[in-house]
């Protein structure tokens, strides 16, 4: 069965690799400053810190910068670990011509909008794309791997093989920040990852001869991510970047998920 293109696809070769990127920046080694004001002495604690607030809170907005890749801003509201939704609007340049993507994902279902020239109505905007039918096309060509993880710190950041290497005081958006910045041992990373998309980054990039690279975090005081920032330079392919952009943790965040008659399958779109 063929596909029908749905505009420009979300891009996420910036964004896949947020959970492994390297600034190339110089690294400070622990002084007074992290012996000061570091509250955590490991990254396993920092990110297991993180994750508790941030589920606490049950709702975030997200500003992404997936450097040439495009960007983007998504909304996330969970009444539970395993019942939650996100809906993100991308903007990217695909084959030198800007285009739109929005979609709503949920655990067992993706959304994604028809632009207003591809579909057989007005009436159906919605392309819908369930995991178990294409998981290929569930999990990659739309980028939802990558989404999920966005509010969920312990899938974000990779702990086994990763130290914390410099903390400094900081100052985001007017409020007081902590950054730190953490190097991570691909290789320890890749036999130990929490997930799947995890191993394979990391292992991609040990394959590449990339044996460390880092990522910058920033917490509130609560411990609540600020921002993750990270820059890889790939051989062969040159610098990925991405940056992800918290704000407004436990603000009132309302997702409308497309009714039945708004929705169309891959199988009604394809084999134009």
């Amino acid at each position: 069965m063929r596909k029908q293109n749905v505009s420009a696809r979300i891009v996420f070769a910036g964004l896949a690799f947020l959970l492994c990127g390297c600034s190339g920046a110089s690294r400070a080694a622990p002084g007074a400053d992290t012996d000061t004001i570091a509250r955590h002495d490991s990254v396993a604690e920092l990110v297991a810190a993180s994750t508790r607030v941030a589920d606490s809170h049950q709702s975030v907005s997200m500003d992404l910068d997936l450097g040439r890749e495009g960007s983007g801003s998504c909304v996330y509201h969970a009444e539970s670990p395993s019942v939650y939704a996100y809906r993100c609007e991308f903007d990217s340049t695909e084959n030198g011509k800007p285009g739109r993507t929005v979609l709503v994902l949920t655990p067992s279902v993706t959304y994604v909008e028809i632009p207003v020239g591809q579909r057989h109505s007005d009436r159906k905007s919605w392309l819908t794309i369930r995991a178990g039918e294409d998981p290929a096309l569930f999990q990659h060509e739309f980028g939802t791997e990558q989404i999920r993880d966005l509010a969920v710190p312990d899938k974000m950041i990779p702990t086994s093989g990763a130290t914390i290497v410099h903390v400094a005081p900081d100052n985001m958006d007017g409020k007081s920040a902590t950054r730190y910045t953490i190097d991570i041992d691909t290789a320890a990373a890749a036999r130990n990852a929490m997930t799947g998309e995890q191993r394979s980054q990391m292992k991609y990039l040990a394959d590449q001869g990339i044996s460390t690279v880092e990522v910058n975090y920033w917490v509130d005081a609560q411990d609540l991510p600020v921002k993750i920032e990270a820059v890889t330079s790939i051989p062969k392919i040159g610098p990925l970047g991405s940056t992800v952009r918290y704000r407004d943790w436990g603000s009132p965040v309302r997702i409308d998920v497309p009714s039945d008659d708004q929705v169309s399958t891959v199988l009604e779109l394809g084999g134009r």
